[in-house]
């Protein structure tokens, strides 16, 4: 397991981090320079920040009550499915909120539990690293594919497996260009309609199976690991398909889990994605490209959206500060509009751009546009 490391300096939690990393992956470890005066002050900034009564930098009981918040949720709308009589239509209606708010739990709470942020103690990070099982993923594998492929090798071609999403979608201007590209800016959300359903049902058995995802191998499983594999799983099965078939017979279950699933899958790519395939963000390769500073290219790479939005934040877990949590994967995101500060104010100084959408609505403007400048240019 990756150590808390909330209290270390930058530099010395990056060095730790990279050695982690090449002990799970077969695949070399990213180019990264901590010489750069901009790290130097933003670490001491960050040490300062630490240091001025926000030492505790997991979620703690705020965090907690907001997860006791979006799991009631879940269990009221499911609860509501399955004990009332409900027409074709409503079952519809509150399969597709049940699935919104399953997504906003599994951003909310089980992305702090992967990064080991929830909590203090590590087996509250656990359970809520857990959750992600229960609601329909495998915490085991999205762990690695997101805390190193991605966190490590953000917008680098054939290294950030966020980037692969199969030959309909392409996301980075290195990739192939098919001639169905200029069209996916158009057909995008049906694909991410899909994502939650192909992930849970099709992705992780076929990890399970290969033991790879793209270039990267993950470790061997221990026994326990398999164990919270397949119990996720058959939660998942239990609760989302076989409870409702016995509850409201076939036609309404298939149709309670199409709309869930779709709305999951909708809400959680949407959000995911305005971060890093948007305007203003850089693609890399890590083929013959020149070394740079690892803190900066996380702030090239990255965008925060309606980072003034108490709202936004309290839906979205956090990731409208993508920049901030891409900085500081170790520290909840309970504390990124403070952060988010400090990090504006060190950007500033330095000269360098910090991308930052005024609404989600123009993030998602944004997103738009991206995705159909990457599939008309041909790099």
């Amino acid at each position: 397991m990756i150590l808390v490391i909330a209290f270390v300096p930058l530099r010395l939690t990056l060095i730790f981090m990279a050695t982690v990393s090449a002990n799970i992956l077969s695949s070399p470890e990213p180019i990264v320079s901590n010489d750069a005066a901009f790290s130097r002050e933003l670490s001491k900034k960050f040490r300062e920040f630490t240091s001025n009564g926000t030492k505790n930098l997991k979620g703690g009981l705020p965090l907690l009550m907001k997860s006791i918040f979006y799991l009631s949720f879940v269990i009221m709308i499911y609860t509501f499915l399955l004990s009332v009589e409900l027409s074709i239509l409503n079952v519809a209606l509150v399969s597709c909120l049940l699935g919104v708010f399953v997504a906003l739990s599994g951003i909310n709470i089980t992305h702090d539990g992967v990064h080991d942020t929830f909590s203090k103690k590590q087996w509250l990070n656990h359970s809520a690293a857990f959750v992600l099982n229960v609601l329909g993923a495998s915490s085991y594998y999205w762990k690695t594919k997101h805390t190193i492929s991605h966190h490590f090798y953000t917008n680098i071609h054939e290294k950030d497996a966020d980037l692969e999403q199969g030959m309909l979608l392409r996301l980075h201007p290195s990739q192939k260009k098919r001639f169905i590209h200029r069209y996916q800016h158009i057909y995008f959300p049906f694909l991410y309609a899909l994502s939650y359903i192909i992930w849970s049902l099709f992705l992780d058995p076929q990890k399970y199976f290969s033991s790879k995802t793209g270039d990267f191998e993950f470790t061997k499983m221990k026994a326990k690991d398999h164990i919270i594999f397949w119990l996720g799983k058959a939660l998942t099965i239990s609760i989302f398909m076989i409870a409702p078939v016995l509850a409201m017979g076939y036609l309404k279950a298939i149709i309670l889990y199409l709309c869930f699933g779709v709305f999951c899958g909708l809400t959680l790519s949407l959000i995911f994605q305005l971060a890093h395939i948007i305007e203003g963000v850089s693609f890399q390769s890590i083929k013959g490209g020149k070394e740079e500073n690892w803190f900066v290219h996380q702030i090239k790479t990255t965008a925060n959206f309606s980072s003034k939005s108490k709202f936004i934040h309290f839906i979205c877990g956090g990731l409208n500060f993508q920049i901030e949590h891409h900085l500081f994967p170790k520290v909840s995101h309970i504390h990124y509009p403070k952060l988010s500060k400090i990090v504006k104010e060190t950007c500033d100084k330095f000269n360098i751009g910090y991308n930052n959408y005024p609404t989600f609505m123009d993030a998602m403007r944004s997103h738009v546009t991206q995705l159909k400048k990457l599939g008309t240019t041909i790099a």
